[in-house]
């Protein structure tokens, strides 16, 4: 089963693309329609910074958008109540009774929502 690979922008592909943003089409590639000043203006702040993410071939499948946003399960999350209070004692020098925190195991379903 032969797959087309998807290449990732190169940085000046990327640069470019941050002067106009509209939405696209998944189907056509078409601009649908621009964004609102106000959105575009939110955008451009949002991409003053390169943006890392693990490009995916689960993104290009049919339905892939409805799939991982509206589809996937809420996920718990876990308790870090007790990390801040390790960070703030920087001292080392005060004794503290640490809190049992409770575990989170994800199911295979959560899983592959999170690392697929």
């Amino acid at each position: 089963m032969a797959s087309a690979q998807k290449r990732s922008p190169s940085p000046i592909e990327q640069a470019q693309r941050r002067e106009r943003v509209g939405v696209k089409s998944s189907s056509s590639g078409a601009a649908k329609r621009r964004l609102s000043h106000e959105d575009e203006r939110l955008l451009k702040q949002i991409l003053v910074k390169p943006q890392d993410y693990i490009d995916s071939e689960v993104f290009y499948e049919d339905g892939a958008e409805h799939e991982i946003y509206d589809e996937a399960p809420d996920i718990q999350k876990p308790d870090t109540t007790w990390y801040h209070p390790v960070m703030d004692d920087l001292s080392g020098t005060r004794t503290r009774t640490v809190k049992s925190s409770q575990q989170v195991i994800l199911t295979a379903a959560e899983e592959r929502v999170l690392f697929h």
